[in-house]
């Protein structure tokens, strides 16, 4: 499997002089995925926790109602393949229809800013090429697990692929995310049963439509004490 950043050699322009030097990029990683022998998704990604992300995906795109309906995953010997089999619902495919956030978890505004802040330094920090997106599960006490990903939904999967293997309970916990949030990375955290999601940019109209009929706490622009409250005040104290 090819590294997650790579060397290339550029020019570059700088105080009128232009000169050739050596730059760090990042990996782009292409992963087919089959499920039950038919093809599903083609996943452009970071090359890291790949076995998590697909665990993730099945979950947060409605596949399967739970990880435990995952029977087997076996990737081909380049890592560019991945063969799952789950165990099939009468709803296949289509759990995110009816999907609501249960939890009763509350959280403190203090808390929330304070992980936040450590967040974007923590992601700043682990990949100095840019270009990268974060997430990150947290609890007001710390921030548990973090993740980067060229692709902003990917970094979702991964985080809840992550959490099941360490057995942390989703419903009590929150993610923040280094991106905007549409409605379909709004859904795929509710269908985890995650509680609340806090976005670096903003919520569009339709994300905060499926956060107010899901139950999902939605909150953006975290910035100089301040934040939007797009959705679920209730879990903030």
């Amino acid at each position: 499997m090819i590294e997650p950043t790579r060397t290339v050699h550029i020019s570059q322009y700088k105080n009128g002089i232009i000169t050739e030097v050596e730059d760090t990029t990042l990996s782009e990683y292409h992963l087919t995925l089959n499920i039950n022998g038919q093809l599903q998704n083609i996943f452009s990604c970071t090359p890291e926790h790949l076995e998590e992300m697909l665990l993730g995906y099945l979950l947060s795109e409605g596949i399967v109602k739970d990880l435990t309906q995952v029977e087997h995953i076996e990737f081909s010997s380049d890592w560019s393949l991945a063969d799952v089999r789950v165990k099939r619902q009468n709803n296949f495919g289509l759990v995110s229809d009816s999907a609501y956030v249960k939890s009763d978890a509350v959280f403190s505004v203090s808390g929330v800013i304070r992980q936040f802040e450590r967040f974007i330094w923590a992601s700043r920090k682990r990949y100095k090429t840019g270009g990268m997106h974060c997430a990150a599960l947290c609890d007001d006490q710390d921030i548990l697990l973090l993740v980067n990903d060229i692709s902003r939904h990917n970094t979702i999967d991964k985080i809840v692929g992550m959490a099941y293997k360490k057995q942390i309970d989703l419903a009590s916990k929150y993610l923040i995310i280094s991106a905007r949030v549409p409605s379909d990375m709004a859904q795929k955290v509710i269908n985890c049963g995650i509680p609340m999601l806090v976005a670096r940019s903003i919520a569009t109209y339709e994300a905060i439509q499926v956060a107010r009929r899901c139950n999902l706490t939605l909150l953006g622009r975290i910035e100089d004490n301040k934040m939007k409250i797009y959705s679920g005040k209730q879990r903030l104290k």
